[in-house]
């Protein structure tokens, strides 16, 4: 087994919101676009705080959707984002353009 082999596999290991946080390009850069601060970003990936919904959708986004809502919430996403269960991409689309809006 090679290093990369290693790698992918830690990764794989860790929870799928600190798979996210990485994705969107570390706790630094995902507090920026939040709006948080960074020790919060570093809390949700660590397992000491959960991600609240209302940044569900800009996280999406900001790790250009390599983890869903859905991964995140895999046990309360339809009843917190019903748009979802519909397949609604529109409303899904319009929902992130109101977040980077904000």
């Amino acid at each position: 087994m090679d290093q990369s082999q290693v790698v992918d596999q830690d990764a794989a290991e860790l929870p799928v919101v600190a798979r996210a946080i990485d994705a969107a390009g570390g706790p630094a850069v995902l507090a920026r676009r939040l709006g948080v601060t960074t020790q919060a970003v570093c809390f949700w990936r660590d397992g000491h705080r959960a991600v609240p919904e209302k940044h569900g959708a800009e996280i999406e986004s900001a790790c250009n959707r390599a983890y869903t809502r859905k991964d995140l919430w895999p046990d309360t996403w339809q009843r917190i984002w019903p748009e979802l269960v519909k397949g609604d991409a529109t409303a899904v689309e319009s929902e992130g353009a109101r977040h980077e809006a904000a």
